[in-house]
């Protein structure tokens, strides 16, 4: 999914993404978990309160090969992309799950 980011259309930091949450362009945002809590938390809050799917789980280095630049937030503004990585991910929650309640 991260080696998609590189071709797709998104907006790279903090405030560029900040911008595009407000103005409903984001369709996903991408958060480096290794990125500072005082300058994410924010905006993670403001993605929950405007229905904007997060994910918090790779690093600035994996999101930074990603897109090709530096990055601990980005977002997709594509928003069929971004339609199409939501789905994938809850299809792949549910497989897991599903075999979590197999062992």
């Amino acid at each position: 999914m991260l080696e998609e980011l590189s071709s797709k259309d998104k907006v790279v930091g903090l405030k560029q993404v900040q911008r595009a949450v407000s103005a409903g362009r984001a369709g996903w945002v991408f958060l480096a978990c290794d990125a500072d809590p005082r300058l994410i938390r924010p905006l993670e809050g403001r993605c929950r309160e405007r229905g904007v799917p997060v994910s918090g789980a790779h690093t600035m280095a994996q999101l930074g090969r990603a897109c090709g630049m530096r990055a601990g937030v980005l977002a997709i503004t594509d928003k069929g992309f971004a339609k199409a990585v939501k789905e994938l991910a809850e299809a792949v929650t549910e497989e897991k799950e599903e075999h979590a309640h197999d062992d």
